[in-house]
Order: C-alpha cells, then sequence, then structure tokens
C-alpha cells in the first residue's frame, strides 16, 4: 500500500475526546497514522494548548501544525478587548456581526490570520492529500492547492447542531 501524505485540518474539539464526533475524528486518525504520513493543523478552537502535549504523546507519529497560540500582551489584549467593543456598539465591522450572529454560527472561518497560516501550511510541503473536517472548514478549499487531491469528511449532523444553537 502507498504510504500518502496527508495534511489534515479538523474542525471542532478533538482533544480530549468528550464527544462522538471527536471519538470519530481520533479512531480515524489513529488508524491512519500508522499507514500514511500525516500532519495535522492544530488551533486554539479545536485544541486547548495545555492539551498538546497529551495529544502529541497519544498520536506518536503525527506531526503538528499549530496556529494561532501566541501569547498576547497585556497592551494587545486590552487594544483588542476594546476594537471589539467598539464594533459592536457602532456595528462597523459586518464581518464581527455576521460571525457572532447565532443563525450563522459555525458556518466560516472568521479569523483572516488563521486562514493565511493555514493557507502557507498547505503550500509549505507537497501533499498527496489535504482532508478537510467540519463545514465550518469548506471554505477552505478556495486558499489550498489546486493541483492536490481534498477529501472532505463530516462528523456530525450539522444542521442538528445549527438549529441547536439557534434554539
Amino acid at each position: 500500500m502507498k504510504r500518502y501524505k496527508i495534511l489534515v485540518i479538523p474542525g471542532y474539539r478533538i482533544f480530549p475526546i468528550d464527544s462522538g464526533g471527536a471519538h470519530v475524528q481520533l479512531l480515524f486518525l489513529d488508524k491512519q497514522q500508522s499507514q500514511h504520513d500525516i500532519d495535522i493543523v492544530l488551533t486554539p478552537e479545536n485544541i486547548d494548548e495545555a492539551d498538546i502535549p497529551a495529544f502529541a504523546k497519544r498520536f506518536p507519529k503525527l506531526q503538528l501544525l499549530t496556529t494561532d497560540f501566541q501569547k498576547l500582551s497585556g497592551g494587545k489584549k486590552a487594544k483588542a478587548f476594546l476594537m471589539k467593543q467598539w464594533r459592536k456598539m457602532t456595528g462597523k465591522d459586518l464581518s464581527y456581526a455576521v460571525g457572532k450572529s447565532k443563525q450563522m454560527n459555525g458556518f466560516f472561518i472568521n479569523n483572516p490570520a488563521m486562514v493565511e497560516a493555514i493557507s502557507r501550511m498547505a503550500t509549505a510541503k507537497k501533499y498527496d492529500i489535504i482532508q478537510v473536517e467540519h463545514v465550518k472548514n469548506m471554505g477552505l478549499v478556495t486558499i489550498l492547492p489546486d493541483a492536490v487531491k481534498k477529501i472532505f469528511v463530516h462528523h456530525e449532523i450539522y444542521f442538528s447542531r445549527v438549529k441547536q444553537d439557534m434554539e
């Protein structure tokens, strides 16, 4: 069997295992890690920074690619907080309003820096396959290399989650 170079872009919380979706994703990765060369993108959205060492120990053959875990200084935190409050009050930033709207919750990534980082990771190495998981990440297909095969994996009935969020 040919060993493929695969980039996995997971969706929501994958570790620690606290849901059926995370369980399915990690069972799939557990088998794949011994058959293929896998890089996985870890973000604050899919794993807490404190859990990364335990994840690495559990999945020793995965190459971990982390993004957006930088610590902000006190001044940058204060500025980000004030800007967020200003955008909320004035409605000047439409992407913020749409990103926080319950009707659109989870339909797209509204963090441009994270999208740019994922784009850099996807083009930094020659992959045979890029595996994108969850509806929220589907929009990433436009920034992934055209020549690479892409697989979309969905682990849950998403419309149920959205309906539940809206209610």
